[in-house]
């Protein structure tokens, strides 16, 4: 779980917390990624979500970076009535900008 609280952290809780968002990170079961047999505990994680709190229009936005954006898209393909949107990012998020030339490099 180290890894998910960690990337809740990099990625997501700062806009979370500014915006009132819940941000919810399940782990695959049996250490199965969700595109790969995990995504077993689909629908009745999401429906349990919905019992448990107010989900605007009972739709989630789904994301995650590297093999999460890939499960993103794996999950909301197989129980898209849940989903009103998807993104998935590359393992880095963050960019280092350098003004030599004006070019970019992208970093960990």
């Amino acid at each position: 779980m180290n890894v998910v609280d960690s990337v809740i952290s990099r990625n997501f809780r700062d806009e979370a917390e500014k915006r009132g968002y819940i941000v919810v990170a399940p782990a695959a079961p049996n250490g199965d990624l969700f595109f790969e047999g995990g995504e077993r505990i689909f629908p009745e994680f999401l429906k349990q979500i919905l019992a448990d709190y107010k989900i605007q229009d009972n739709k989630f936005h789904i994301a995650g970076p590297s093999n999460g954006g890939i499960a993103s898209f794996h999950v909301a393909s197989l129980n898209p009535q849940y989903f009103l949107s998807i993104a998935a990012f590359p393992r880095s998020t963050r960019v280092r900008a350098t003004r030599r030339a004006g070019s970019r490099e992208a970093g960990d």
